[in-house]
């Protein structure tokens, strides 16, 4: 059996990264701070088809290319790893397929079998939910911090959701657990794989 962990905002903070990106392009001074939502388009007022074509932008820069990972992550999926097979399980583009690879490769040695992209907001390719990639792969618990995936893939199965400003809605109950660090999204993990917690 698998646990599926997100890549961006769960392995990396690539927010911070893009708000470089962004505030140059702009001449804004956006921080993380400012996004209480994962909808950028909200966040900078532009539309939605401009603020896809500036994500897509920005991964084509040396700033997405160079994104360093969570200081916390390696020693987190370290942990998760003992407990079953490792799945990165992300939106990311087909397009990003090779850079995404070479970012896991470098950063997380050994630690995935594999990166599952959902593909979304892409104009090439079929689109996946993270509830559909979840079914495909047989993940059975997903590390998440989007507050619209967790809600939809926990009508299913469990989701550990790492607290963001853009998730504070969202109140731990049902198959949503909410942790505020990579320590105690590893033990909400141990909790929900014991087989106490099954029986």
């Amino acid at each position: 059996m698998v646990i599926g962990v997100d890549l961006d905002e769960v392995l990396v903070p690539t927010l911070s990264y893009h708000c470089n990106f962004l505030n140059r392009k702009y001449n804004l001074s956006l921080k993380e701070e400012d996004f209480h939502a994962y909808r950028f388009w909200e966040i900078y007022h532009v539309s939605r088809e401009q603020a896809t074509k500036d994500w897509f932008e920005f991964c084509d820069t040396n700033i997405f290319m160079s994104m360093e990972p969570f200081p916390e992550a390696l020693d987190g999926v370290r942990e998760l790893k003992k407990l079953r097979e490792l799945y990165v399980v992300t939106s990311r583009q087909n397009s990003l397929r090779g850079v995404t690879q070479n970012f896991v490769d470098k950063n997380f040695p050994g630690i995935f079998s594999k990166i599952v992209l959902g593909n979304l907001y892409s104009e090439i390719g079929e689109q996946f939910s993270k509830l559909d990639l979840c079914r495909k792969e047989g993940v059975e618990l997903l590390v998440e911090d989007n507050a619209e995936h967790a809600i939809e893939v926990s009508k299913e199965i469990p989701v550990v959701l790492q607290r963001k400003r853009w998730n504070m809605k969202v109140k731990e109950g049902g198959k949503i657990y909410v942790a505020e660090s990579w320590p105690e999204t590893v033990e909400k993990a141990r909790q929900i794989l014991s087989p106490s917690s099954q029986s």
